[in-house]
């Protein structure tokens, strides 16, 4: 399904009264829905239901409810208010304007979420905070009842049949997925250490296992993510890979420039790494031909990780 435009509030549904859980149990809330997933989040600042639509699973464990977001003043690694942090403990929602209000128990702060759904995922974007300072926020905790594979770096936890994931919208933010005793846990975090807190924003999406990478693709290309692409023909001199830069995902006019750096044949080809500069890089090409190799890798190209001038070396 290829979509140009988000759709921030068709698919929402503000919660007033009491709505029956997957499991039969009854919760208060706003529910967020799109085509694969519905995701209650209680009028307490809990994460009341996350549910497979098509196989009506319920995958928020039984009697394990927590807090969606937390937030916490930490300076240079070292809490200001003990280390305690203050969960988020109530939340409203305006279908008119789409936007979800939290509070974080007697913190005095209250932060504004502008949410977003699409067909397979939803966005949370803060907008504003307000009362006392925050300088590290988590926006997302969730533990869901999958015990299959768990992506840390990708931020995925799936099961034969059904995958949860998160995905950061900006370099700062730290999306990730771990282990739990009760199954998975998928992680969003942000600090002021790295800039400031609003404007951070994240994408969670529930989906068959199978569209795992559809999924991951549509997020990338429909919120101006980093998309590389592997051209399937190009001519000697041209670069291998480009970014994507179409407003939708899965048009065929993408389709047809190449292949998406997750799935494209051209990313898993042998490569060398090696330290090369100017004073040795024929020699090192002809070592990488000698093998086979498709790609030479240097390790260590750049004088600082963060702006990235390269080594003058």
């Amino acid at each position: 399904m290829s979509q140009t435009a988000a759709q921030p509030f068709d698919r929402l549904r503000a919660v007033s009264k009491a709505e029956p859980r997957t499991d039969g149990k009854e919760i208060k809330g706003v529910t967020f829905e799109n085509e694969y997933v519905a995701c209650v989040v209680g009028e307490d600042g809990k994460v009341r239901s996350f549910s497979d639509k098509s196989q009506n699973k319920e995958y928020v464990p039984t009697g394990l409810v927590r807090a969606m977001m937390t937030v916490s003043q930490v300076s240079h690694g070292a809490p200001r208010d003990g280390g305690k942090p203050h969960n988020s403990s109530s939340v409203t929602f305006r279908k008119d304007t789409g936007e979800m209000t939290v509070g974080f128990e007697d913190s005095g702060v209250t932060a504004r979420f502008q949410v977003r759904t699409r067909p397979h995922y939803l966005t949370f974007e803060l907008t504003g905070l307000t009362g006392n300072e925050v300088t590290a926020i988590s926006l997302c905790e969730l533990i869901l009842d999958i015990h299959g594979i768990v992506g840390e770096v990708i931020a995925v936890a799936r099961d034969e049949r059904f995958a949860a994931g998160v995905q950061a919208m900006n370099i700062k933010m730290e999306a990730a997925a771990g282990k739990q005793p009760q199954g998975s846990i998928l992680i969003v975090k942000d600090t002021t250490l790295y800039g400031p807190l609003v404007g951070a924003k994240f994408a969670l999406f529930g989906c068959p296992t199978e569209k795992i990478l559809d999924t991951i693709g549509e997020i990338e290309v429909n919120e101006g993510l980093p998309h590389p692409i592997f051209s399937a023909h190009r001519q000697a001199g041209q670069p291998a890979l480009r970014q994507a830069g179409l407003p939708a995902y899965g048009q065929k006019k993408h389709m047809l420039a190449g292949k998406w750096g997750k799935v494209s044949p051209e990313a898993t080809k042998s490569y060398l790494v090696i330290s090369y500069s100017e004073q040795n890089i024929d020699e090192v090409l002809k070592y990488a031909q000698a093998g086979g190799f498709s790609y030479i890798y240097h390790p260590g190209p750049f004088e600082t990780w963060g702006h990235w001038p390269l080594r003058k070396s």
